[in-house]
């Protein structure tokens, strides 16, 4: 979900329990109807799920001595990746401080 929006998200979600359903394997339509409901609860709470949505950005990482687009861009999924985990973890001080350890 996180490379693409929520809506399509659910889209492609919905066409692999179609799938499923028609192959009668209910135990993986039940895998796929937890996932539905983990996006909706994400959006509900309104909990980060793609980088846009980070505490931190670029600028804030060229702070902390990252100057080069690439290591910018792997930082920044560190973070994102953090937060997938960790929702509560999308605050700019803890992901700096978090981010400052991988330097």
């Amino acid at each position: 979900m996180s490379y693409i929006s929520p809506d399509i998200f659910k889209k492609i979600i919905n066409l692999k329990f179609a799938i499923n359903r028609i192959e009668n394997n209910l135990i993986e339509c039940k895998k796929f109807e937890n996932i539905y409901d983990e996006i909706d609860d994400t959006i509900r709470k309104n909990h980060c799920y793609s980088l846009k949505d980070l505490a931190i950005n670029g600028e804030d990482l060229k702070k902390l001595g990252i100057k080069n687009g690439k290591d910018i861009g792997v930082f920044l999924n560190i973070a994102l990746n953090i937060v997938l985990e960790n929702p509560e973890k999308n605050n700019k001080e803890i992901l700096i401080k978090l981010l400052k350890e991988k330097i």
